[in-house]
């Protein structure tokens, strides 16, 4: 009974797509570079998260074609599901 709808989302919680979820990926961990204890909030994708080219080209609208970091959302092994575009990195990197 909500407007709100959920589309090509990696989600945490175990669930099923449905009208408001639609293309979902549930129960999956999206491996930020966070460290909670340490109140380190770092939400770029380490080099194992499921949500690496994932996403949704049609659902990526002009105006934010790019991440923060000004890198293209359009990659060639697709959109990432997620604020920000994965880039590569050695894990020491962070």
């Amino acid at each position: 009974g909500s407007d709100v709808t959920l589309h090509n989302c990696l989600l945490r919680a175990e669930g099923t797509n449905d009208a408001n979820f639609i293309d979902c990926l549930w129960g999956k961990d999206p491996c930020f570079y966070t460290v909670r204890e340490d109140y380190y909030f770092d939400y770029r994708l380490r080099n194992e998260s499921e949500a690496i080219g994932v996403g949704s080209a049609e659902r990526v609208p002009q105006a934010a074609r790019t991440d923060y970091y000004g890198n293209e959302r359009l990659q060639e092994r697709g959109v990432d599901i997620g604020a920000y575009v994965w880039i590569e990195q050695k894990e020491e990197e962070k």
